[in-house]
């Protein structure tokens, strides 16, 4: 690029061919008439004085500068030759001066991330996202980057800066506990001089009363702390305007197929080192020898974390989520009284005798044997006792419900039936030993910088990464989610445009009607399905940025009336209390009722979600910026982006979630056709490979949720496009330059949008997303 006196040339080894920039006022102009193809371009035939930019594609260039004259004050080229093959010039014309400057980065990105050297038809891809990961390389922090990180570092910025200036916003009470928690998280001198004492003196705690005669005695003392099973409150499957209780499996604390899968045994072993380093650490500020941690102590304390772990990753494996059955199927709801009474497995994990010895069946040739000798009887009754349950809920629950109303939402009752099994016949010692490991790994992250970097050093080989995230946006999340309606309420405030919430929910509209057309239109279900469906779609509820409810003032109030702490708290004790009180609040929503229209997610969020129990979309402001939207762009560049978001959105209304909940978010199965249509995409994905050196391929039945999403998703936000074109009198075929880029008819952008927002850079340990979650995004595109 030539520009204040330089050149430089950017060179695209794999292709051969250098592209390079001028724009330089006292240089060049008349660009437009040189000749599109050539072999030499001569400096001097650029004499006219203008202000011009262009792109000059060629291969094989050589650049021939006979002589440099440098003084104090300018330099000065007397000859440039630039001598090239297949010399391409293309002017750009542009006028800064009335395009906003998202607009402007947006072309910016998109210009540097075309590869005009690939023909979109051979490979589309390629072709819009070839440069964009060299301007966006993964940070040493991260697993990827893509469009959504690139809003996530800003919104984080964003909040950094409201975060620091704590004499404009933090003067409520509530606002004041947002910032001390903050201020104390981002204390690393605090830390560092505490070292291990906030850990000792959870420990201390909970070993003084280790009189725990059930599992819940403990759950009860160390909540929000789970242990095998976590318990959440969401809406009661077939009556959603009330709450109900979940029970499901706590999973395992590091991913399970760790665990369970041979070619993670160096993965594996890295954490038995994590652990042991861990402990060793403990060791040193141990001086009352408090924990007992002898090199034997901490051999033993390892290999019962291990077992356990191994244990229950042996039964989740077996559970099979998407073994093909329904939701509806699985759905256990159960009074309290009635809990223990569960079914005994029916597929292949089961408990068995052999040779009159108990033994814990996981696979049907892999039995795991169970040292009864050990097993104390009455030691562990269960955690759903409903005496203990009560223990759990807050008094305003149990001044307005008995135990005995209360009923339990069981998500797969044959893990829970495992677990139990597993449960009641570990030894003494490993149980104990993982009750304080459960303990000690929930708030290692909150203490001081040894454990933080010993937690990186196992990044390193679990995930990829290099480096710690800044302590500041780790701080910001996990801070910020105890207060979403703060946090929320000042962003929106200051940094979410009343008219893009509008722009927003027109193209909503457009997209709720292309999908009204679309079933209108196939012959893929009965008619009453068809009605069902369309109704569903019309009594679909988008929030568009934020919830109302935000600047409440009355209500946020109420909500954080028995919340206190101060600033002389360590940080560890802040989250600790922060974490009880907002279990205590989770479990005060049963005795409230749902409406369709609440919202209690961080504006914030770079995300969208549907949620199938309330029939609602939500579209974060987090999102709602950047690539995904910008009110200036033409509409085909906007529905490409943030339009296929929320046609992605709402076709999980009827994905293998979806399809159980009708338009009012009672879970009921109301199209029967849906799993013989879902299995053509699991087939198709089951064949893409993530990694083919090692033939490892893409899991189609647990991506097929979100495949199903894309698919539909991409072809409703291409048909409200069509019909927003048609209503303005717009022919799709209409051309628009774009900058730096070329020329494009209207679909054609809708295209190299949805391509610019599905870039993305991974670490190779990030393939396993792949396999167990989400398809890679080139087969998708």
């Amino acid at each position: 690029m030539l520009c204040g006196g330089s050149l430089i040339l950017q060179s695209d080894d794999e292709h051969k061919r250098m592209v390079f920039h001028l724009s330089y006022a006292v240089l060049f102009s008349q660009l437009a008439v040189l000749p599109t193809i050539g072999k030499t371009i001569d400096i001097h035939s650029l004499n006219s004085i203008t202000d011009l930019n262009s792109t000059i594609t060629a291969r094989n260039i050589v650049v021939s500068v006979p002589k440099i004259v440098i003084s104090q004050n300018s330099i000065t080229f007397t000859d440039i030759v630039i001598d090239a093959e297949e010399v391409l010039i293309t002017p750009i014309e542009s006028d800064a001066q009335n395009e906003t400057e998202s607009e402007m980065l947006l072309h910016e990105g998109l210009a540097y991330s075309v590869n005009s050297g690939i023909h979109p038809c051979d490979d589309f891809y390629e072709y819009v996202c070839y440069n964009w990961p060299k301007s966006h390389p993964v940070k040493e922090y991260e697993l990827r980057s893509n469009q959504m990180s690139v809003n996530v570092e800003k919104v984080n910025a964003q909040l950094l800066d409201i975060l620091n200036s704590r004499m404009d916003y933090g003067k409520e009470r509530v606002s004041t506990m947002l910032y001390d928690a903050y201020h104390q998280c981002v204390n690393s001198k605090q830390r560092n001089e505490l070292r291990s004492q906030p850990l000792f003196d959870a420990l201390s705690r909970v070993i003084r009363n280790a009189n725990f005669r059930y599992i819940t005695d403990w759950l009860i003392y160390v909540q929000p702390i789970s242990l095998f099973y976590k318990i959440d409150v969401g809406p009661n499957f077939k009556n959603p305007s009330y709450n109900t209780l979940f029970l499901n499996s706590a999973g395992t604390f590091f991913t399970y197929y760790y665990y369970i899968e041979p070619q993670y045994v160096e993965q594996l072993a890295h954490i038995r080192s994590y652990l042991t380093d861990l402990l060793k650490i403990l060791r040193v500020d141990d001086q009352d020898g408090f924990l007992r941690l002898s090199d034997n102590d901490i051999k033993r304390r390892v290999q019962s974390f291990v077992d356990v772990e191994m244990s229950v990753a042996k039964i989740l494996n077996c559970s099979q989520r998407d073994d093909g059955r329904s939701n509806a199927d699985r759905s256990n709801l159960q009074p309290v009284e009635k809990l223990q009474e569960i079914a005994p497995s029916v597929f292949d994990c089961s408990l068995v005798q052999i040779s009159g010895v108990n033994f814990l069946l996981i696979e049907p040739d892999e039995p795991i044997l169970i040292e009864s000798s050990r097993v104390e009887s009455s030691r562990v009754d269960s955690i759903l006792d409903k005496k203990k349950i009560g223990f759990l809920l807050p008094q305003v629950v149990l001044d307005n419900i008995t135990i005995e109303e209360l009923t339990f939402e069981i998500d797969d009752a044959d893990t829970v039936t495992r677990l139990e099994a597993l449960i009641q016949h570990l030894p003494n010692d490993t149980l104990a030993d993982y009750l304080e490991w459960k303990i000690i790994l929930n708030y290692a992250g909150y203490l001081d910088d040894r454990y933080l970097n010993l937690k990186l050093d196992l990044d390193r080989i679990l995930y990829g990464v290099q480096a710690q995230q800044p302590r500041e946006f780790t701080c910001i999340s996990d801070v910020a989610s105890f207060f979403s309606e703060v946090v929320s309420a000042l962003y929106v405030k200051k940094h979410f445009p009343s008219e893009n919430r509008e722009m927003v929910r027109n193209i909503v509209d457009s997209i709720r009607h292309a999908y009204v057309e679309r079933l209108n239109r196939t012959q893929m279900m009965d008619e009453d399905t068809r009605k069902e469906s369309i109704q569903k779609v019309h009594d679909m509820i988008e929030f568009v940025g934020f919830s109302d409810h935000i600047f409440d003032s009355e209500k946020l109030r109420a909500k954080y009336k028995d919340l206190s702490f101060n600033s002389s708290m360590t940080y560890m004790d802040i989250i600790v209390g922060l974490g009880k009180w907002n279990t205590r609040t989770s479990f005060a929503l049963l005795i409230e009722q749902n409406t369709r229209d609440k919202f209690d997610f961080m504006a914030t969020d770079v995300n969208a979600f549907y949620d199938p129990s309330l029939n609602q979309i939500a579209l974060l402001a987090g999102i709602l910026q950047g690539a995904y939207f910008n009110k200036s762009l033409p509409p085909p560049m906007n529905y490409g982006a943030i339009g296929v978001v929320i046609g992605h959105e709402m076709m999980h209304g009827f994905d293998d979630a979806g399809n159980e909940y009708d338009r009012n978010g009672s879970r009921r199965t109301w199209f029967d056709s849906f799993q013989g249509l879902r299995q053509c995409f699991v087939e198709q994905y089951s064949k893409i490979q993530v990694l083919p050196a090692k033939a490892i391929r893409v899991n189609g039945e647990q991506t097929a949720r979100e495949n199903i999403a894309d698919n539909g998703g991409v072809r409703a936000a291409y048909a409200a496009m069509m019909n927003v074109l048609q209503e303005n009198d717009i022919d799709p075929r209409r051309r628009v330059d774009l900058e730096r880029i070329g020329t494009f008819t209207m679909e054609q952008l809708f295209f190299i949008s949805y391509a610019y927002v599905k870039m993305c850079k991974s670490m190779p340990q990030s393939t396993e997303t792949f396999r167990h979650g989400v398809a890679p995004l080139d087969p998708r595109l």
